[in-house]
């Protein structure tokens, strides 16, 4: 009809000319007219796409406060170019999940950025420590020596994850001497049974040095 056609026009052409620094409280805000239908639609779509490919930080950081995922290209790219701006985004993202899986991605490009960030955290938002689980694994296969330098200054409540993440890749490698190394560690056992795949793994590694296990690993 007419008035769908003008509408479709109207919104491409605010789109279009809608200045950058308002795109955000637009699209949060839901300001544009129509609340539904093709033409909100489209207004969206172009509005993101323009705002991506003109100002490709802003719309990075918008993505990031909204809970979105982001590509590990667009967050190497701002990780590089300004740290600072990243990080602070981050720390205003209020869904902790949200915040975890921002700064697990983080990991993937700059480990050292991502274990500051953590170490910083407030005790309030560790009470879930498992959800970093994945987070350290990330770490552990791609920047092993970072994490292990970086374990005894993250928050206690951390520190099993990062060991567990650790000693999956150790255990992988070298089974008998990532699992001398555990004996001497409080919480070792712990750690081994995290993964029980690595002793099926390791079948016979594990029954030959079983002998020599403290007797409480025995039971």
């Amino acid at each position: 009809s007419r008035n769908e056609g003008e509408r479709m026009h109207s919104a491409i052409a605010l789109a279009k000319s809608l200045p950058l620094d308002q795109a955000g409280k637009w699209l949060d805000e839901g300001l544009f007219s129509q609340r539904e239908g093709y033409a909100l639609t489209l207004f969206t779509k172009i509005l993101e796409q323009r705002w991506r490919t003109e100002d490709p930080n802003g719309y990075l950081i918008w993505q990031l406060g909204n809970g979105r995922s982001v590509s590990t290209e667009e967050m190497a790219r701002l990780s590089e170019s300004n740290p600072e701006l990243l990080l602070s985004s981050i720390r205003l993202i209020q869904d902790p999940n949200s915040r975890s899986a921002a700064i697990a991605n983080l990991a993937k490009v700059r480990p050292d950025l991502a274990l500051a960030e953590l170490a910083k955290m407030d005790v309030a938002e560790l009470r879930n420590t498992g959800n970093f689980g994945g987070i350290f694994r990330e770490m552990a296969q791609s920047d092993l020596a970072t994490l292990q330098a970086a374990v005894e200054g993250l928050p206690f409540a951390l520190q099993g994850e990062a060991q567990k993440a650790i000693f999956g890749q150790l255990l992988a490698k070298d089974f008998s001497g990532a699992l001398s190394q555990l004996v001497d560690l409080p919480n070792g056992f712990e750690i081994l049974m995290s993964d029980s795949s690595v002793i099926l793994k390791n079948r016979q590694g594990f029954l030959e040095s079983f002998a020599s296990l403290p007797k409480s690993w025995q039971k």
